[in-house]
């Protein structure tokens, strides 16, 4: 009898892969009639394979796993796990993707198992007095933001309207979804309804920290942390650094000012993580990047947390501080309704008086 030899190789026909033979014999045989590697077989049987044979299949490898010990199915399973864990991260995207692909494909129309059929009045029953409580735990909640650490969820609709109809389609689109936006949050459908607007609801927060001017109080934060740091920095808002983009929906010229520049090599741009993502963002990072890039500079986002309001009114007692008439009508409610004055002035004076301020303003803003 042959005897094991890892010479014995032979190459597949359909995708080249290398097969190993432990005989001879049997890779002789393989070469003379040409066999495929077991993936490529599996996939052209798979090709011609009916309806019922996809279900007889499926039915007897379910059965043969139901078959199984828990001991066996808990070693399979680990199996699997660290299969998918010594996968790159090319591997496992490229699965991702593929899969993604697959669905969409196959699971589609008539090809979705649930095509045409509805829930039982049992099952929906069920389905409501289903046990959900647990996704309100605070422990829930911190398991999901930190699965989401790092993922861009942003999701720009007139981006994908317009690579898939075009810019005048997806203009009417946006047009239609921002008219029943409108008119499922008006009157009691909008949130806010009966309830306190926050302080400076409606334009944000702008002022002058030191002669420096600031539009909100994420840019007026950056500014506290840069002093802090001893850092030196100018507004992007000058001649210098105006920086030209393309809008990328209508691809008219546009100019683009960052808002700080510190110690004359880097840019740097305030914004909230959840709109870093945006196509309009991105357009104007890019063109940013390039400009710097000629420039010798770097550029980036920062997203520094927000000061108190109780810090903020601190900082206006000082004197380092200053509102514009627009911020400070709305600090000190003279463009508000008389009715609601008294209570919010009260929630101001307690920021500015009492170290726990902020929180108590969420106190009062809540009831």
């Amino acid at each position: 009898m042959d005897q094991p030899n890892s010479e014995w190789k032979r190459n597949c026909p359909e995708c080249k892969r290398e097969i190993v033979h432990k005989l001879e014999c049997t890779r002789d045989r393989a070469i003379e009639h040409n066999l495929l590697c077991r993936s490529c077989g599996c996939k052209k049987s798979k090709a011609n394979w009916t309806d019922e044979d996809r279900k007889r299949v499926g039915a007897n490898v379910a059965a043969g796993f139901a078959a199984r010990s828990p001991e066996q199915k808990a070693k399979h399973r680990q199996k699997l796990r660290d299969a998918i864990a010594s996968w790159d991260d090319d591997k496992k995207r490229a699965k991702s993707e593929w899969r993604t692909a697959y669905n969409l494909e196959h699971f589609k129309g008539e090809g979705n198992p649930f095509f045409g059929r509805k829930h039982k009045p049992e099952t929906i029953e069920k389905l409501k007095q289903r046990d959900a409580s647990y996704t309100k735990t605070p422990e829930f909640s911190a398991k999901v933001k930190a699965s989401m650490v790092g993922i861009d969820t942003s999701c720009d609709l007139m981006k994908v309207w317009t690579d898939k109809h075009g810019i005048e389609e997806a203009s009417r689109l946006e047009s239609q979804r921002r008219s029943r936006l409108s008119k499922s949050m008006s009157g009691s459908g909008n949130p806010m309804y009966g309830k306190p607007a926050p302080l400076a609801a409606g334009g944000g927060v702008k002022g002058w920290y030191k002669s420096r001017f600031f539009r909100s109080l994420r840019e007026l934060s950056y500014m506290l942390q840069l002093e802090a740091a001893g850092l030196n920095w100018v507004t992007g808002e000058t001649a210098g650094y105006v920086v030209s983009y393309t809008n990328p929906y209508t691809n008219s010229p546009g100019t683009y000012r960052p808002d700080f520049i510190v110690e004359n090599t880097r840019m740097v741009e305030c914004k909230p993580i959840n709109l870093q993502g945006t196509v309009m963002v991105q357009a104007k990072a890019q063109a940013a990047i390039a400009f710097c890039s000629e420039q010798g500079m770097t550029y980036e986002f920062v997203d520094p947390d927000k000061i108190s309001w109780n810090e903020l009114f601190e900082l206006e007692r000082l004197g380092d501080v200053k509102f514009t008439d627009r911020t400070k009508a709305k600090l000190h409610e003279t463009s508000l309704d008389p009715a609601r004055a008294s209570g919010l002035r009260k929630v101001i004076n307690r920021c500015r008086n009492d170290p726990k301020g902020t929180q108590k303003v969420r106190e009062d803003q809540s009831r």
